[in-house]
């Protein structure tokens, strides 16, 4: 990595390593940056987050099972009751619902047993096939419902069910491209259905009941919950929480899952535990939206086959559609804060004439959000000036809230558990582990789990402790003034280096002040241009990791986007520090070709902080990533509103690739022109030094908030020296000295 930085490149790419050669040294580096495919597109990876890192996932690759190592935490049935499922209203009975279905015949002796049984089990066959329970419990479902409402005291409550099972045979009609589904799934009777079966699973589902297929898949049984509840919670905005259940034969296992943690209850017996089934079906058939994991703070309905959205942040309403939907959840990731984010209107803006921008996220407990950041970030600007320019530089939050409840701040914790978090944790087995017992639970020690209430220690936290733990999140939205074109949809060179300019400018201030950002990249940066005058400029955006430098305990962890992360910060460890012995390079070398710690025994390990150099380092890592993806769209003008539109067109529930098609070149004089925007960012890329006035590197220190150890001097300083070393490289293209 260190070559990659100081000397000319002449790489060859060979079984995901690059070969550098530097005269007659030949280096064999690890390669992990993909800024360097060159042919190759760059879809914007979601960024690393301590808490979530190791769970995230690739679909249709690994399971969400073996992703999360068969961790997950356990609940009893009684916690499912008292802080998960839906309340039971007032007016209902278990012991009357109970006493009506022995009176009507639903519950029967079967010949002399002194046992009463479901009269709809006791013809079904005993086996596990899914053919045989699905039919006989949705009876079930339907008649403790109907007991339910005939035994209801409660006048006020007398309104037919909500949440009822769907007619799949109905459902397989309208959706004649989908395969038939044997599943049990509830619905609100009175919500407006999708025009496709598939929206309509993924909007409608209230709950679903995953029946087994046989005796040999109870191991998939628990992925295709797992993979239902997270579809859900990435296709549906409305959705805070997602509830189901697993059935083997008669055995029920209740599951929850939500931004923070999965949660599967111990499981009963529903032919035998009649009252707990009864008050299962009567909590969820009368349960009121909210305690079924919507947002109440946000209405859907839908217009021409388009879902619209009405969102409500502070008494305010603004619109939304799902095509308008900028950036949505990834459902790669387990446990994550899925960020949404939408094109939006006020609801007074009949015309649309200010676009408006709304972020929807879960952030960490112990987290700031952005506009709070970057409220901080400018008080300890003390210059008027500077501190107007970084303003200008970042996104605008004109109104923000933490999302309410009923009344309540809505949190995983506080709201959604209803205060209480689980004492107990499963370990399910995995094939590789058993291929025999698959799928089996195994009850966990106390040492199982943490709960994570403070940014993790690089120190004491391995990847095995972060795995283990949990972080609670809060729900907040923000509205952004600007409607901004990430860099990396740009397709016009003047555009970039114009974002790039203003950035580092906005940068330099942002560093003076003591703050970095920590998380720059393509996805992070962009344009805007002002609907009225029409001029450009650009704008730094997702400060949700910015910090003050050497603010925290212990160090800072390996965090931000990977691509365009700085290597200091990927490998967690100095690279730059001042040389202690003659042979630096040497060292390097041998470090870099897996021979051990070039630092001698004697010498301790430093605490690793993030520097303003390691966001510098990301910008650099940006442009180099354009020089080598950069498709020039000769057919689009960016002086005109029209370049904005073509750029949202592109985008749709997820980060956007690079896959607008470049125009034919004819000839020399496009390859020329193309030529022409490589020298320009060239020039560019370095050096990458900081506007305003003058400060030594001693007082950008001093001013920073926080501890600043003398190592994070010297490893700023090192950086420092291989900046420049960097830009005598690419200015005169001779190898650099030796450090």
């Amino acid at each position: 990595m260190v070559v990659l930085l100081n000397l000319p490149l002449s790489a060859t790419k060979v079984d995901n390593t690059f070969l550098i050669f530097r005269g007659q040294c030949k280096l064999k580096v690890e390669y992990f940056f993909i800024c360097f495919r060159r042919g190759e597109d760059y879809k914007e990876r979601r960024r690393m987050e301590p808490s979530d890192s190791p769970t995230s996932i690739k679909k249709d690759t690994i399971p969400v099972i073996e992703c999360l190592k068969g961790d997950i935490r356990m609940g009893t049935i009684d916690f499912f009751f008292n802080h998960i499922l839906p309340p039971i209203r007032p007016g209902f009975s278990v012991d009357r619902i109970y006493d009506f279905c022995l009176k009507n015949q639903t519950l029967i002796k079967r010949g002399k047993s002194k046992q009463y049984m479901w009269k709809e089990l006791s013809s079904s066959s005993k086996d596990a096939e899914k053919a045989a329970y699905r039919s006989p419990f949705i009876n079930i479902f339907c008649a403790i419902v109907d007991a339910a409402q005939k035994t209801n005291l409660d006048s006020s409550n007398a309104t037919p069910a909500c949440f009822m099972p769907i007619d799949n045979k109905r459902c397989s009609e309208e959706g004649k491209d989908v395969k038939k589904d044997e599943n049990i799934y509830l619905e609100n009777q009175y919500d407006e259905y999708p025009y496709n079966r598939k929206e309509r699973r993924w909007h409608n589902t209230a709950f679903s009941f995953h029946l087994k297929k046989s005796t040999k898949d109870a191991y998939e049984n628990i992925e295709d919950i797992l993979d239902m509840s997270i579809l859900i919670m990435a296709q549906d905005p409305c959705r805070r929480f997602s509830l189901g259940a697993t059935i083997e034969a008669t055995s029920m296992r209740l599951w929850i899952y939500n931004r923070s943690l999965i949660v599967a209850s111990e499981s009963f017996d529903f032919s035998s535990s009649k009252k707990t089934l009864i008050r299962l079906i009567i909590s969820l058939a009368f349960a009121e939206k909210a305690d079924m994991g919507w947002d109440t703070t946000i209405t859907a309905e839908y217009r021409k086959k388009e879902r619209v959205f009405d969102i409500k942040i502070r008494g305010e309403h603004y619109k939304t559609s799902s095509s308008d939907i900028i950036l949505g959840v990834n459902e790669e990731h387990v446990y994550s804060p899925g960020t949404r984010v939408y094109r939006a209107y006020h609801e007074n803006d009949t015309e649309k004439r200010e676009p408006l921008v709304i972020k929807d996220y879960w952030p960490l407990d112990f987290r700031d959000t952005e506009d709070l950041l970057r409220d901080k970030l400018l008080g300890d600007i003390s210059d008027v000036a500077e501190r107007e320019l970084v303003e200008k530089h970042t996104l605008t939050p004109i109104a923000s809230e933490r999302v309410m409840i009923r009344d309540c701040e809505d949190h995983t914790k506080h709201t959604i558990l209803r205060g209480e978090y689980p004492t107990s944790a499963y370990k399910v087995v995995l094939p590789e582990q058993d291929p025999e017992h698959m799928g089996f639970f195994l009850l966990q020690g106390p040492d199982a789990w943490t709960d994570r209430i403070e940014e993790p220690n690089p120190d004491t936290d391995s990847e095995s402790e972060r795995r283990r733990a949990y972080g609670y999140r809060y729900h907040y939205r923000i509205v952004y003034k600007e409607v901004a074109t990430p860099l990396l949809e740009l397709r016009n060179i003047k555009d970039i280096l114009l974002v790039i300019k203003h950035s580092v400018k906005a940068l330099s201030i942002i560093h003076e002040a003591g703050w970095i950002h920590r998380d720059l990249s393509p996805g992070n940066l962009y344009l805007y241009i002002d609907p009225v005058t029409g001029l450009k400029r650009g704008l730094i955006g997702d400060l949700e990791l910015a910090k003050r430098v050497g603010s925290g305990i212990g160090g800072d962890v390996r965090i931000g986007t990977p691509d365009f992360m700085a290597a200091e910060i990927a490998l967690q460890s100095y690279l730059f520090l001042p040389p202690k012995e003659r042979d630096t390079f040497e060292r390097i070398r041998r470090r870099m070709l897996g021979g051990g710690d070039p630092l001698s025994d004697s010498e301790t390990e430093e605490v690793l902080w993030a520097n303003y150099l390691h966001d510098l380092e990301s910008i650099w890592w940006v442009l180099i990533w354009v020089l080598f993806n950069f498709k020039k769209a000769t057919n689009i003008e960016s002086t005109t509103s029209t370049y904005h539109l073509q750029c949202q067109k592109s985008r749709g529930m997820k980060r956007p690739r690079h896959d607008v098609q470049e125009a034919k070149r004819p000839g020399k004089k496009a390859r020329s022109s193309r030529g022409q925007d490589r020298s320009e960012l060239l020039r560019l890329i370095l050096p990458l030094k900081t506007s305003g006035r003058k400060k030594s590197e001693k007082e950008v220190v001093n001013n920073a908030s926080g501890p600043m150890t003398r190592s994070r001097v010297a490893g700023s300083s090192g950086n420092r020296r291989i900046t420049r070393s960097m830009t005598k490289v690419l200015r005169e293209k001779e190898v650099s000295k030796k450090l």
